[in-house]
């Protein structure tokens, strides 16, 4: 069964991670879960706009990888 929600979450950068300058996004969509990576200057506006493109450029990639 097919779990048809897509779960986010990003990890901003701050005390915790003081050498590291990226803002990593962790999306799981029940079959894999990615790594889309966008630079310290990014808004989190911007990062929300772009993450429905990015699931879904790397799902038709894996589609064509299969077929």
């Amino acid at each position: 069964m097919q779990n048809d929600k897509i779960r986010t979450m990003l990890c901003i950068p701050g005390r915790n991670c003081p050498g590291d300058k990226n803002i990593t996004a962790k999306v799981i969509d029940g079959e894999d879960t990615k790594f889309f990576a966008f630079g310290p200057y990014n808004s989190n506006s911007h990062i929300v706009h772009m993450l429905p493109r990015l699931i879904m450029d790397s799902k038709s990639k894996r589609r064509r990888q299969n077929s």
